[in-house]
């Protein structure tokens, strides 16, 4: 299936072909049939990396200007990138809570990380994962990999309602 992607360097999207599984057997049954293997760089019903998304909301916040951000994303509309860094922030708390909730119902394999008030939502995540990772070792199972923090990111955003976009233009303008 054919795919786009954008590239920031040229500001423009590029084409990329991503496989899809069809189970005729599911199809007969009524139930959904195909499967997309989306590759770690791509972010669910948009054509912003995720990769690019992810160097973008680890700046600091007095980096983090408009222009910064659409030039890390290679979008030109700073609402764009800031409706994508919502649903990055949004997939960033799913996937925190799912996680904390995994280390909470396993306290034999270790204690959740520790946290404060000033952590970043991205920092915490990825203390979080390295510690779900490490408690997978402590409990001998290497054989079943924990997926990736791409792949957790990127299941949260497809799952994650999306709000179609506003055709209203504002005069002011917010950094995202």
């Amino acid at each position: 299936m054919a795919r786009n992607y954008r590239d920031r360097e040229r500001r423009e999207n590029r084409p990329i072909v991503v496989p899809v599984i069809i189970c005729s057997l599911a199809q007969e049954q009524g139930k959904q049939y195909t499967k997309r293997l989306l590759p770690e760089f791509l972010t669910p019903r948009s054509v912003i990396r995720l990769d690019h998304l992810l160097e973008a909301a680890a700046l600091p916040a007095e980096e983090r200007t408009a222009d910064r951000v659409c030039e890390i994303l290679g979008c030109i509309d700073p609402r764009t990138a800031r409706r994508r860094l919502a649903a990055l922030n949004g997939a960033i708390n799913h996937v925190t809570l799912e996680l904390s909730y995994r280390r909470a119902s396993t306290p034999e394999l270790g204690a959740l990380p520790a946290n404060d008030p000033d952590t970043a939502p991205l920092d915490h995540l990825q203390m979080l994962y390295q510690g779900e990772q490490e408690a997978q070792d402590r409990a001998g199972r290497a054989a079943a990999p924990l997926a990736t923090l791409a792949a957790f990111l990127q299941a949260a955003m497809r799952k994650l309602p999306q709000k179609k976009p506003s055709s209203c233009v504002s005069l002011s303008g917010c950094p995202p």
